[in-house]
């Protein structure tokens, strides 16, 4: 790409790229037949991962020789995946890699030339064992913002804009909040699970902020992750049915690590839907580590 006859540096090409989808699908929901099939990008943080990584790709074309052309960069996309391999990236870490330079070049992943490494949820240890991150958080002087999420599920960027303003309860007197920019910048109504005591923890949190954040600092070595899995066992084992008393058709049968664990697919549509996702495959493999 040239400019006025100068050259544009890879690194520029992508930004542009990536700022331009950025710009035309933020604040806009995806359509709910889309996962990650849409063109644009609809959140900051996918905006800023995406153009992090394509950063890193960008660099190793510098290395490789190619700085401008878009088009020699393309043939270097299974070089630089297998590289990441090589470093012992984990598979997680390269998919997102590949998905981000995807992306830019408004292609799908098959067609770049390189297969990542097969994501295997059992070789997911943060939010599921102890790590090194943990000895670093106060259990202690978060345990209002672990609380919280526990009861609502919320992701990180979720919890860290909500304000004490979006709180209601439906007919039936659950209480609910507003998630103003889930993922793909999807909005919903995030049901409230747990006891009566931290039920008053929620709402006397959401009083005395009013219409300012709830939180004004999340620690970054929370895991926000795990207490979205704490609420969705907890509401799967509020509405899950027991499993003798299904059809076939009504239960969800796990494989791979999780052979022979059955579940209720009701109750998991129900935790997808208040966790803001699509499918109910991702519940199984993510979140019901303790049902």
């Amino acid at each position: 790409m040239e400019k006025k006859g100068k050259k544009i540096k890879l690194k520029k090409q992508f930004n542009d790229i990536l700022f331009n989808l950025y710009k035309q699908g933020h604040g806009l929901p995806k359509h709910k037949n889309e996962h990650n099939s849409t063109p644009l990008i609809h959140s900051d943080s996918t905006h800023e991962t995406y153009q992090a990584n394509c950063r890193r790709f960008a660099k190793f074309c510098y290395e490789q020789g190619v700085k401008y052309d878009m088009n020699e960069a393309f043939k270097l996309i299974p070089a630089y995946g297998r590289k990441l391999e090589s470093e012992g990236k984990s598979a997680w870490t390269v998919y997102t890699s590949i998905c981000a330079i995807a992306k830019a070049y408004g292609v799908s992943t098959e067609s770049l030339g390189y297969k990542p490494p097969k994501r295997e949820r059992a070789s997911i240890k943060r939010s599921r064992y102890a790590t090194e991150m943990d000895k670093h958080f106060s259990v202690e002087n978060n345990k209002n913002l672990i609380t919280f999420c526990q009861c609502f599920g919320f992701r990180r960027r979720e919890i860290a804009s909500l304000t004490g303003d979006k709180m209601k309860r439906n007919e039936n007197g659950v209480l609910f909040v507003r998630v103003q920019n889930g993922k793909g910048g999807k909005k919903r109504w995030a049901m409230f699970c747990g006891t009566p005591k931290e039920e008053k923890l929620v709402v006397d949190l959401m009083t005395q902020a009013s219409s300012t954040k709830v939180f004004s600092h999340i620690h970054s070595k929370a895991d926000i992750h795990g207490y979205r899995a704490v609420y969705a066992s907890k509401l799967y084992k509020r509405y899950a049915r027991p499993i003798e008393s299904l059809e076939r058709a009504e239960k969800y049968i796990c494989r791979k690590d999780k052979a022979g664990i059955v579940y209720d697919r009701r109750a998991m549509k129900i935790v997808s839907k208040q966790l803001g996702h699509n499918r109910i495959s991702v519940i199984a493999s993510d979140y019901l580590h303790n049902v």
